[in-house]
């Protein structure tokens, strides 16, 4: 690399970008040509139901267009598709893992949980959205469930309702006595009982995996 470099004129840190971005686009085309091979034998319909190939497509999807954010000088498309494309890639990498015996059950096991919890996440969203609509009505003029933030703008009441349902909650955020009841009834009902039941739907998964 040095040696190019100092043939070329080039910027030891700009050859090794153009080595990764190629590394990346070489990388996309395969998988590309091996999904479009896998969908003509399996049919469309039959490869969409299949989880894998979601983290597979949009994979493909993402990465290209962040690679075309890195030529065009488009920040945006660097750091959202980018980003979105790896970390996608990566987990596509866990469908690998189903061939070993040590750790087929435990990917086998992450999917059986995903699919249990799907009730569990509807009430817990409608439990949220509640939540939040009323944190948003009963403070009005509070920032931290204000629409006005620079990252997730509208979004925002929703994110802080989240974090306070985790725990991550601070007592100055709850400026009506009201508002600090309703928190408490909440932390009881989310924390408490819907952390109980979320273990209760994992541990049958569990079982359900477990068992021949």
């Amino acid at each position: 690399t040095a040696i190019v470099c100092a043939a070329h004129k080039v910027e030891p840190a700009a050859l090794t970008d153009f080595l990764l971005i190629m590394t990346l686009v070489l990388d996309t085309s395969i998988n590309m040509a091996v999904e479009i091979r896998q969908a003509s034998v399996q049919g469309v319909l039959k490869y969409l139901f299949d989880v894998w190939n979601w983290a597979n497509v949009g994979a493909l999807v993402c990465m290209p267009l962040g690679v075309c954010g890195h030529f065009f000088s488009n920040e945006g498309l660097v750091l959202n598709f980018g980003a979105l494309g790896v970390v996608l890639r990566w987990f596509g990498g866990l469908q690998l893992l189903r061939a070993f015996s040590m750790t087929g059950a435990l990917v086998r096991m992450l999917l059986v949980i995903a699919h249990d919890i799907l009730p569990f996440l509807a009430v817990f969203f409608i439990v949220l959205g509640g939540s939040t609509l009323f944190f948003v009505i009963n403070m009005p003029t509070s920032e931290a469930f204000g629409y006005h933030d620079k990252v997730l703008g509208p979004a925002w009441p929703l994110f802080t309702t989240f974090l306070a349902i985790l725990g991550g909650y601070d007592k100055d955020v709850y400026e009506t006595s009201m508002s600090a009841l309703f928190f408490s009834f909440l932390a009881l009902f989310a924390i408490v009982m819907m952390l109980n039941l979320l273990i209760a739907i994992m541990s049958d998964s569990y079982e359900k995996v477990g068992s021949p």
